[in-house]
């Protein structure tokens, strides 16, 4: 026998009467049985050879290992036989207070030292229908392993489960096949490969924790009561979270970490880490990544979400589908909030999505940061913003400066920067409006038309986008505009506008409190401004300014302004309505009132114009309309006046028609119509229709009448033509040439008169 172990040694026969006695003494009155012994022990005894010791009935060793303790291991049990070399137990007992377990079982195979009957603890035993507890599974509580068949170590409670067995430990509970208990470094290894593996944390009984893998793991537990459930990179894994959790849902790995802190009698969840391909997945969303992590406070509320990228976010009944580099994720009862790091692309029901970050509450507002879309609609085919937002229902708000562009329709195209963009995807035409600092540009595709493309650009306080090709542009206080004409076949379909292959030619500015800018008009409305470049009118200043009640610009290039009227800039005046067209000049009409209008050519020669209807171009002025028109010509050598029903007047010549009268410093004179040429005093000038003129001290009449002023000579012709000079005689002929200069008349069938 081993020294180190008390064998039964001689007392094996005192033993057996023991239990005989202890047998008999229970039963008293009883008969001895004449039936076979169960099957014994051999046992050598001195003095009496080898004998054979049989047991019936309870059994109970203690053994004591070769250090002292205070207590002994104890094993009970029920009519112990030998078997293949060792004892097969019925209803085993194994208790060992000093290394703190116990276990108990159906029955029992335990080995035995060779050459006796004592118990070998340095080979497992096998018990059936284990159910083993330790008092205390590293800092924390009771643990607690159940299996139909296990190997134990009696020395220190190890144990091994090469099949089923369900574990338990204050509120965590695991179930599967294939289990290692070391229950001295108290870890627990689970399982083996292809082989799975179920456990649950109860968290104090409030909520489930439930899990399943198929790989192998451990349960190890850590100073404090903490414990670790833990499952290898390549392990099929996936845990179940309660809604208290804060990630209620599906959680899947390649592999996890699950940190369980001890609180009051209870183990809680920390921290969840999953390994590899990461998932997870609850009320139509899912977080998919490269590794996650899930913490929890201290106090069991839930904390922080991340997931190493690439990383995609998905809503399925939102519609939102999102990638990104990581992601971070703060939990809420009802939507949980995600931070979106890293190249974010995907797609939102409003349209492809691409950010540089971004943050989302799950099934609901989510927002990215320098983000470009490119909308589901046929208005806007791209969005550029610091921050585009998705508050639901549709709607797109963009911020921190957005950019957008129209898409190619037949005559326009579009794009506008403002500090913050809405547009409401609900109807079939999305409702678009842009606010604050609003810059807009329009331009005209050429169509091959004879008249130039036109380009809008405009500055406003706010754009609104009604309906398809429309938009309404509001002041604060008002609305700028310049509108600029180009060659024919500068732009091109699908060629940026801020890069012109030539330079555009400015057509017009405007202001107005607000402006609608359509496919077929621009209208200005509350008291525009319309400014002309003065050279398109061949008039000196800047601009030429028309102030209205409402003006509108058509896509041809031709405009009409409402009045009354104000001109102000390189002319002043007042009219009732003004209207033209590009290189066309502009007419201006007068209401109950004439036309006044004050202006200065290129060449520094002033007109003040008064009629019924003006017409100002950059090589004549025009005006008709009644025997009122009148125009008064100042430059450095004099002023001439003229008055007419119509008059027009070029850069160096002119005609009237209609009543004429024309006063200069040196004459006067009428006819019913005139034309010239040059400036008094240097003039050319015809008059016809009962024409007269007073010249310094000659008056002359006739049907037609020619001065020339650069030779001081007088032309008259007529039935009679008449010359008076110098109220001394008068000369009537069919044909009278008058020189001024040599006081010379010549003339055809003469008839002189006196006075």
């Amino acid at each position: 026998m081993n020294s180190t172990w008390k064998s039964l040694g001689f007392v094996g026969l005192a033993t057996v009467f023991i239990l005989l006695w202890g047998s008999f003494s229970s039963n008293k009155g009883a008969t001895i049985s004449s039936l076979a012994p169960p099957p014994g022990f051999p046992l050598r005894a001195t003095g009496l050879g080898e004998v054979e010791t049989s047991f019936s009935g309870p059994f109970r060793v203690q053994l004591t290992p070769e250090i002292e303790l205070d207590n002994p291991l104890v094993v009970n049990g029920h009519d112990p036989q030998p078997k293949n070399g060792g004892m097969a137990l019925e209803s085993p007992e194994v208790k060992s207070p000093d290394q703190g377990f116990s276990a108990e079982g159906k029955s029992a195979w335990i080995p035995l030292k060779e050459d006796g009957i004592a118990l070998d603890t340095h080979r497992p035993w096998q018990i059936k229908d284990l159910e083993l507890t330790l008092e205390a599974f590293g800092g924390g509580g009771a643990f607690s392993l159940r299996a139909p068949e296990a190997w134990l170590n009696a020395r220190n409670g190890n144990a091994s489960c090469p099949e089923l067995f369900e574990a338990n430990t204050r509120g965590v509970s695991i179930a599967g096949r294939g289990l290692e208990l070391n229950a001295s470094e108290s870890v627990i290894s689970l399982g083996s490969k292809k082989e799975t593996i179920t456990w649950e944390v109860s968290g104090g009984n409030k909520s489930r924790w439930v899990g399943t893998t198929n790989g192998p793991g451990t349960l190890e537990a850590q100073e404090g009561g903490g414990q670790i459930l833990s499952f290898p990179l390549g392990s099929e894994c996936s845990i179940s979270l309660p809604d208290d959790s804060g990630w209620g849902g599906n959680f899947t790995a390649n592999g996890l970490i699950l940190y369980l802190d001890q609180r009051e009698f209870d183990l809680f969840p920390v921290r969840l880490e999953g390994l590899g391909s990461t998932r997870w997945e609850g009320r139509g969303q899912t977080l998919e990544g490269s590794g996650g992590v899930v913490e929890w406070n201290k106090d069991g509320t839930p904390a922080t979400f991340f997931l190493d990228g690439p990383v995609k976010a998905t809503d399925e009944e939102g519609g939102v589908s999102l990638q990104a580099a990581t992601i971070h994720g703060l939990p809420g009862w009802k939507q949980k909030s995600l931070t979106l790091q890293g190249k974010i692309t995907g797609s939102v029901p409003e349209g492809i999505i691409v950010a540089h970050s971004g943050s989302w509450q799950l099934g609901d507002i989510a927002h990215l940061y320098q983000a470009t879309l490119k909308p589901n609609n046929r208005v806007l085919p791209e969005i550029r913003a610091m921050e585009i937002s998705f508050p639901g229902s549709g709607q797109i708000i963009a911020s921190g400066g957005a950019w957008a562009e129209s898409r190619f329709f037949a005559k326009r195209e579009w794009r506008f920067w403002s500090e913050n963009l809405i547009v409401d995807n609900r109807r079939e035409d999305p409702r678009i409006r842009a606010e604050g600092g609003v810059r807009f540009t329009a331009w005209d595709l050429d169509n091959s038309s004879s008249t130039p493309p036109l380009r809008y650009q405009a500055k406003a306080g706010r754009a609104e986008f009604p309906e398809a090709e429309t938009v309404l542009l509001f002041g604060e206080p008002r609305v700028e505009l310049v509108i600029e004409k180009k060659p024919a076949g500068d732009f091109q379909r699908g060629a940026s506008p801020a890069h012109p292959t030539t330079s555009p030619t400015e057509f017009f500015r405007a202001t107005a409190q607000r402006a609608l800018l359509s496919n077929h008009r621009l209208l200005l409305s509350g008291e525009p401004t319309f400014s002309i470049p003065a050279k398109e009118l061949g008039l000196a200043g800047d601009f030429a300014e028309i102030h209205a009640e409402s003006i509108e610009i058509l896509s041809s290039g031709a405009w009409e302004a409402q009045g009354p009227l104000r001109l102000t800039g390189a002319w002043q005046g007042t009219a009732h309505l003004a209207r033209g067209a590009p290189a066309a000049g502009i007419e201006i009409v007068g209401g109950p009132t004439p036309c006044t209008i004050s202006l200065t050519k290129d060449d520094q020669k002033q007109l003040a114009l008064v009629g019924e209807n003006v017409f100002v171009a950059a090589n004549r002025v025009t005006l008709s309309g009644s025997s009122q028109s009148r125009v008064t010509s100042t430059w450095a050598e004099g002023e001439i006046s003229l008055q007419a029903s119509h008059l027009e007047i070029a850069n160096n010549s002119g005609s009237a028609r209609g009543s004429v009268s024309i006063t200069s410093k040196n004459w006067a004179a009428a006819g019913d119509n005139a034309k010239w040429s040059g400036e008094s005093p240097n003039m050319t000038l015809t008059l016809g229709g009962e024409a007269s003129i007073d010249w310094q001290n000659v008056q002359a009449s006739g049907q037609t009448l020619t001065l020339l002023e650069p030779s001081l000579s007088l032309e008259i012709e007529g039935s009679p033509a008449t010359l008076m000079v110098k109220n001394d005689k008068t000369v009537q002929a069919d044909h009278i040439v008058y020189g001024k200069k040599e006081g010379v008349i010549e003339a055809i069938n003469v008839t002189l008169k006196r006075p």
